[in-house]
């Protein structure tokens, strides 16, 4: 069964919000049109400020859901400094891993410039997404009672002792030079699979249909978050379905100050046959377009995604150093139902780049 693409809606329409955000929190992605009004001339400027605003206009029916006066981070290039990226199709994965364990939960992308459309092909930059929840399957969300709405398909992709396993065992999330990388992210060690308790008078249960009543319950949010290792992405080895190209890691006994004693019960080779499976699954899910629908955002177009629940890609395409370039801003988000801000991020600031936020954990 295919994840349902993200559905449009349009900003003009009065109410479109509250209907915006129920189909965020059950589908885990949302559309927002006419965002930059059509025919509109908009300088650079003026394009940043319009980013900063796009959080507000799905989050403002509820008062104090935003943890942030967000800043775009910048032109979305990739990375500045790393412009080898251009151009390269991006592997399912979720933004902020730079920050563990308090990574933005919605990330943002508002087009200002779609790519030119590849010759001989059907497209280039197509966007699409990899839902997390459909690998846990519904017997999982049961068990740690969160809506069944969320899922429409009976049983996860992943075996349930993968799950399991992996919803209690430690694994190193953490960004690091050996992967890849060009700094040392924020020490992380948690299950891959995770539930984010989320109280009755949340945004998250209140979009679930929830009232605040006495017999309101507490919602589980679903939580995982995937990076590749950089040699693949960049093209020196080449992905397949028996290759690993995921971050996550076995931790020793040494790293961080994670309670360890679930892994050292495990065997580590059993840890990581697990998450071989995993890494294999999302190869397969990814792998065929008719279960994760490709799709291009239009110039004025934003595309919100649950950072938590859902991983997302795009498909390579063809770059330029001309004004015809592919242009999106980009947007980390944090709301009441996050983790928390990550130190160093202020009210004011986020910083703009993911090496700008690298060199912000280094710093501490």
């Amino acid at each position: 069964m295919s994840v349902p693409p993200p559905q449009r809606f349009d900003i003009r329409t009065p109410g479109y919000r509250e209907a915006a955000l129920a189909w965020f929190r059950q589908n885990g992605s949302v559309i927002l049109t006419h965002v930059v009004p059509d025919g509109s001339e908009e300088d650079t400027l003026a394009w940043k400020e319009r980013a900063t605003e796009v959080p507000s206009l799905l989050f403002d029916s509820h008062p104090d859901l935003l943890l942030t006066k967000h800043q775009a981070a910048g032109v979305h290039v990739e990375h500045d400094g790393a412009s080898g990226l251009r151009g390269r199709a991006l592997p399912p994965h979720t933004d902020g891993y730079v920050w563990g364990d308090q990574y933005p939960d919605v990330v943002i992308l508002l087009c200002e410039q779609q790519a030119s459309l590849m010759e001989g092909e059907g497209g280039g930059g197509e966007n699409y997404l990899v839902d997390g929840t459909r690998f846990v399957g519904k017997k999982k969300e049961k068990d740690h009672e969160q809506s069944s709405n969320n899922n429409n398909h009976k049983e996860g992709l992943l075996e349930p002792a993968v799950v399991e396993l992996l919803s209690k065992v430690p694994v190193d999330h953490t960004e690091r030079k050996d992967s890849g990388f060009v700094e040392e992210g924020a020490v992380s060690i948690v299950p891959v699979f995770q539930w984010k308790p989320c109280p009755p008078s949340s945004w998250w249960s209140r979009s679930a249909g929830q009232q605040d009543t006495e017999e309101a319950t507490t919602q589980k949010r679903f939580m995982w978050r995937r990076m590749v290792n950089f040699d693949y992405v960049m093209g020196t080895k080449i992905m397949d379905e028996s290759t690993y190209i995921s971050a996550w890691k076995v931790p020793s006994n040494q790293d961080g100050d994670a309670d360890n004693s679930t892994t050292t019960t495990t065997d580590p080779k059993a840890i990581q046959n697990a998450l071989q499976k995993v890494d294999q699954a999302i190869y397969r899910e990814s792998s065929c377009d008719t279960v994760t629908p490709r799709f291009r955002l239009q110039r004025g177009e934003a595309l919100l995604v649950d950072n938590f629940r859902m991983l997302h890609a795009r498909q390579a395409y063809q770059d330029s150093s001309t004004n015809d370039s592919r242009r999106m801003w980009r947007v980390w988000s944090w709301t009441t139902e996050s983790n928390g801000l990550p130190p160093n991020v202020k009210d004011a600031h986020v910083p703009p780049t993911v090496m700008e936020a690298e060199k912000a954990i280094v710093s501490q």
